[in-house]
């Protein structure tokens, strides 16, 4: 009797578990599901009601003389000095900046990070710098709380980026301006214009008219927040007097051509967003940058994540040895962070990044798209399959070589084309820096009492 009710047992039991096996999906795709309703319910609440509280605070600011600013910096390669140096000129604003954590890419990154972010604001002498994240109490600093802004500039629409602490949602009471950290290039439209933070911020200020129409038929909005302003990234391109720094190359003798080689991140050809050709061409590289070491430098600036996506590939060992390899050659060397300066006293650049594609194509420099085999139609928009229409490519070493052999030798034939496309289509608007462009937008939306302008 024992025996068979031990078997009865254990039948019942399986039974049990082939039940769960069959369910337990089903069960977990419909918590899915509604979450994904609950979710876009939630989104389109917070637009509906975007307008009233960004009304209300308008009125509220209409006869204040000093308005209270905050700037979120990730990253010293994001933040937009020339927007910072446009609000104090204005005299109406005080303007803190805080150093804040990048809260999608583990606690080690998140630490190294914010100290660089933080030492770099601080050494360029800003005032009003505050560190977002106290390491000791694994503790983020509550903007909202602590400043009371009335306006808050994000440089990231990501809420898992951002952290929970300070995303958009404990913001709405104040005017909310989202300035992209990148010039918008590729087809993930939704991660460029349909983010939530994207739809409820008081004004998203985009790069070019071609980027606010691809706002109107991508965001949910119907781009109602959006102004075209030009991308105060390049802004430094544009001013006269501005002196960029040398620093970031080892020969000063300009005889030395200046080569950029910009690698991005994006090296598995098993994902969905594969840049790089990294993998296809790094050892051929090394061989260029000794062979020409008489006629060339190169200066290495990987994406930020390069290393510990390499790291992943190669393991962290070789990754080390093949950085280490760009930092002791005698004609190379590894930039990282801004990249402004380093942009201005170069001669070229090879690169296969997206932002960078129309950014550096504004200097008006020999540009070299280094091609992974994949389709760029597939991963770029239409505005900048424009602008790769006035770079050289290279699908091998043989044509990355021919292209150093040119930038050594002068010739250029892509100048004209690249000319023409700039003066048409990459200038900003009203004559202006694009940072003058936002503040005065947004010191007129005030005064006037504007609330959005489409």
């Amino acid at each position: 009797m024992v025996m068979l009710v031990e078997e009865l047992k254990d039948d019942y039991m399986v039974h049990i578990k082939e039940l769960v096996k069959k369910v337990f999906p089903q069960l977990r795709c419909l918590y899915r599901c509604l979450q994904k309703g609950k979710f876009k319910i939630v989104k389109r609440y917070l637009i509906y009601t975007a307008p009233t509280k960004q009304l209300k605070k308008i009125q509220s600011l209409k006869d204040k003389r000093i308005i209270r600013c905050v700037i979120m910096v990730h990253a010293a390669n994001t933040f937009r000095d020339s927007v910072y140096q446009s609000l104090v000129k204005s005299g109406r604003f005080e303007v803190y900046l805080v150093a804040c954590p990048d809260c999608g890419h583990g606690v080690e990154n998140m630490v190294r990070w914010i100290n660089a972010t933080y030492e770099y604001l601080k050494g360029k002498g800003y005032p009003n710098v505050i560190m977002g994240y106290d390491v000791n109490r694994n503790e983020i600093y509550e903007i909202k709380r602590n400043l009371e802004p009335d306006v808050v500039f994000f440089s990231s629409p990501y809420r898992s980026y951002i952290g929970e602490i300070n995303y958009i949602t404990k913001m709405r009471d104040c005017l909310c301006i989202y300035i992209p950290y990148y010039y918008n290039n590729t087809v993930e439209y939704k991660m460029a214009y349909d983010e939530l933070l994207h739809n409820i911020v008081w004004r998203y200020y985009v790069e070019t008219n071609w980027h606010k129409e691809m706002s109107k038929k991508y965001s949910s909005n119907n781009a109602r927040n959006v102004v075209v302003t030009g991308y105060p990234g390049v802004d430094k391109f544009y001013d006269k007097q501005y002196i960029p720094s040398d620093d970031n190359w080892r020969i000063k003798d300009k005889k030395h051509k200046r080569i950029i080689w910009a690698p991005h991140q994006t090296i598995n050809p098993k994902k969905e967003m594969y840049y790089s050709a990294f993998l296809l061409i790094a050892e051929d590289m090394i061989e260029l940058a000794e062979k020409y070491k008489d006629y060339i430098q190169i200066a290495f600036k990987p994406h930020p994540l390069l290393f510990n996506t390499l790291s992943k590939e190669w393991g962290k060992e070789r990754t080390e040895t093949y950085y280490e390899k760009w930092r002791s050659m005698e004609n190379t060397s590894i930039v990282d962070g801004e990249y402004v300066d380093l942009f201005l006293t170069s001669d070229a650049i090879i690169h296969d990044s997206a932002s960078f594609i129309t950014e550096y194509l504004m200097l008006n420099k020999p540009a070299l798209r280094t091609c992974n085999g994949r389709d760029l139609k597939t991963q770029f928009n239409e505005f900048s399959l424009a602008c790769l229409n006035c770079y050289y490519m290279a699908y091998n070493g043989n044509d990355i070589e021919t292209f150093i052999k040119n930038v050594i030798d002068g010739r250029d034939p892509m100048l004209e084309k690249r000319t023409t496309f700039i003066k048409d289509h990459l200038l900003p608007p009203n004559d202006r820096l694009s940072s003058e462009n936002i503040v005065n937008d947004i010191l007129d939306s005030i005064d006037n009492q504007i609330l959005y302008h489409n």
